[in-house]
């Protein structure tokens, strides 16, 4: 994971072994507390960040245990 800004709230990049973006995820904080934590991994929404992986084989890869 890399913090980061998101639309001025912080948040951070998530990424797999291979350093490919999996996904972004943000912190909607108010009044000092978190309120809600907001995750984006469509593909098709992360190209612009750069190379993109694969959640549902980091998911499978967890799973099987290596």
């Amino acid at each position: 994971m890399q913090p980061v800004e998101v639309n001025g709230t912080p948040g951070a990049l998530v990424f797999d072994r291979q350093e490919r973006v999996i996904g972004v995820t943000v912190l909607e904080i108010a009044a000092g507390e978190i309120k809600a934590i907001r995750s984006v991994a469509n593909p098709d929404k992360l190209s612009h960040l750069g190379p993109v992986g694969n959640l549902g084989w980091v998911i499978a890869e967890r799973s099987s245990g290596a």
